[in-house]
């Protein structure tokens, strides 16, 4: 299976305690990577299943909603910003570090700030989710991500929600002319259960 960085977190640990409690034979293989490399893998059967992000437009795959992961911004403690909820006119003030333009994350980011008549400053593009609070804590600028991706140790870091930016949506896919194996499917369905 391949899975996204930032859903790995909670789900992975999840999905093999429960394998490994109810089909000890079955063996986990699984990939972390962005969802436009899980999305390739899957087209190409390298990988059965993936938990990326939507939208998937390719109609090549099969997609199942999972759940909503809430995106929340987080800036150096240098920048004097406070925790109170911020809209996308107040942080374009800050220079970014965010995930490149060909990540879906960035598309859900640019097109939500777009809808508010706003550009953010991206001087960084990291394809890193856990190298971006680093860089972040280091004073470079400000940043947006899944709530799920921040580090346990906020210091020297503010989190603030985010006005008029949507949840984004995680997606379970696979390819439309594969056959999943028993096993396959039994992972699959875990998947699904252990996102609700």
């Amino acid at each position: 299976i391949g899975v996204i960085g930032t859903a790995s977190r909670w789900l992975v640990p999840s999905l093999v305690q429960e394998m490994r409690a109810t089909s000890p034979g079955v063996t986990l293989h699984i990939t972390e990577a962005p969802s436009e490399r899980l999305l390739a893998d899957v087209i190409s059967h390298d990988l059965s299943v993936a938990v990326i992000t939507e939208p998937v437009l390719d109609q090549r795959v099969e997609s199942t909603t999972l759940c909503n992961e809430e995106l929340v911004g987080i800036a150096p403690k240098d920048f004097g910003l406070s925790s109170r909820t911020k809209s996308f006119k107040d942080i374009a003030k800050y220079p970014h570090v965010l995930t490149p333009v060909t990540n879906p994350l960035r598309t859900w980011i640019d097109d939500a700030a777009k809808q508010q008549g706003i550009s953010l400053d991206v001087p960084i593009n990291c394809e890193g989710i856990r190298l971006i609070p680093r860089l972040v804590r280091s004073g470079v600028g400000c940043s947006i991500l899944p709530l799920t991706a921040l580090p346990e140790d906020m210091y020297n870091l503010t989190k603030f929600s985010i006005s008029d930016l949507p949840y984004r949506h995680l997606a379970l896919i696979s390819a439309k002319d594969a056959v999943l194996s028993m096993a396959e499917r039994v992972v699959s369905d875990v998947i699904v259960r252990l996102s609700k």
